[in-house]
């Protein structure tokens, strides 16, 4: 629910499971709990679902709502599953992540062609000259970059 609208999920959105957000045996646990022993066309309500796996603490409402929505896949950026934004800024959006192979969390800045006008070569240049440039300051202040890379037309 957002802006007290309810959304109906997307029916040809994968489940939380098939996009390694929730582990296989959380998402079935969770289908348990609601008296589902496995997912079905027709299975439980998604978003009661949704709001278990959230109050069991297996989704975020970030992930649940973007699922919810039928926009799964861009939960997952590269090796990192997206867990909340954190801030936006004139070219891109910065988001709490943690990598699918386990760690630390770590925030992900993702360029949005939405942002800008005309994503072009020069845009995507400043993009990793930015995160060079981050990448050599040893400073207190300053994040450290641990990453730069592409999944698909996604640059993060």
């Amino acid at each position: 629910v957002a802006a007290g609208h309810a959304r109906e999920a997307a029916p040809d959105a994968p489940p939380p499971a098939d996009l390694g957000l929730v582990a296989p045996a959380e998402f079935d646990d969770g289908l348990r709990r609601l008296g589902v022993d496995a997912p079905e066309p027709a299975g439980p309500d998604p978003r009661r679902l949704a709001r278990r796996l959230v109050d069991a603490g297996a989704l975020t409402k970030f992930q649940a709502d973007r699922l919810l929505r039928g926009r799964g896949r861009e939960l997952v950026v590269g090796p990192y599953i997206l867990l909340a934004p954190l801030g936006r800024g004139r070219s891109g959006r910065v988001f709490r992540a943690v990598p699918r192979d386990g760690g630390p969390a770590v925030a992900v800045k993702v360029l949005v062609r939405d942002l800008i006008d005309d994503l072009d070569e020069a845009a995507l240049d400043r993009f990793r000259r930015e995160a060079e440039l981050v990448g050599r300051a040893a400073h207190p202040n300053v994040v450290r970059v641990l990453d730069v890379g592409a999944d698909g037309p996604t640059q993060y």
